[in-house]
């Protein structure tokens, strides 16, 4: 996200060089052949696709407030990707109440 001139002066009179800035997609999975990456934080959904070669294939981010979004975009997700060939690698707030959700889906999973 943008962030403003004036609090980023803020921050770096109060915190000096401390200030690193981050984002959560900048994050990603251990192994990443064939692998769907997937941390939830409050109600997003921070989601990678890695192809075969380890190429980055989807980097998306959703509103996920509840099961059924969820449900509904891992369905649109296989439609686009044969999910039963990749392995799902959960993080974040539950990791494995995305396994129980989606788990299915894959062709196995890790809730870290």
């Amino acid at each position: 996200m943008a962030l403003p001139r004036t609090i980023h002066e803020q921050l770096a009179a109060r915190f000096g060089t401390r200030i690193r800035y981050t984002a959560p997609l900048l994050a990603g999975p251990d192994a990443v052949e064939n692998c769907v990456w997937v941390l939830s934080r409050s109600s997003l959904l921070y989601v990678k696709v890695y192809a075969r070669e380890g190429q980055l294939q989807l980097a998306e981010v959703i509103t996920a407030p509840d099961e059924a979004e969820i449900r509904y975009f891992f369905e649109r997700l296989a439609a686009a990707f044969p999910l039963a060939e990749y392995g799902l690698q959960a993080a974040g707030d539950d990791p494995k109440r995305l396994c129980r959700l989606i788990g299915h889906l894959f062709k196995n999973t890790t809730c870290a």
